[in-house]
């Protein structure tokens, strides 16, 4: 995956990792089920509620590893831009843990998670 992902505060700043190393994009349904007295039910549909997952991303150096993380800390909205599939581009807030570690195999290559909310625009 090409992925850059930018802070949408004004400043421009923004960071491609040197892999993508896991991406899910689940959404939950908003539809409510009721059970009535009588036993039966009754449903109310509501449209899905936007994505929220996981992106794990890895980086050559613990430099960049610590610039991206930096950057995510901020209170700010994020673009998740993917040249190659771009149906996966997206707004998001950091939502949940952002954890960072160096990896255990390759001790030059630094991990990280980020939890996500998509924001719909």
């Amino acid at each position: 995956m090409s992925v850059t992902i930018t802070a949408q505060d004004g400043t421009g700043d923004s960071f491609s990792p040197a892999v993508v190393t896991g991406y899910a994009r689940p959404s939950e349904s908003g539809n409510v089920v009721h059970e009535l007295i009588d036993g039966s039910i009754a449903v109310t549909l509501v449209g899905d509620r936007p994505a929220a997952g996981t992106v794990g991303m890895a980086f050559g150096s613990d430099i960049d590893a610590e610039a991206a993380r930096e950057m995510l800390r901020r209170p700010t909205t994020f673009a998740l831009l993917d040249e190659e599939r771009p149906a996966l581009n997206m707004t998001f807030i950091r939502y949940g843990q952002l954890g960072v570690a160096i990896h255990d195999a390759v001790r030059h290559v630094w991990t990280f998670d980020v939890g996500y909310q998509e924001i719909l625009t």
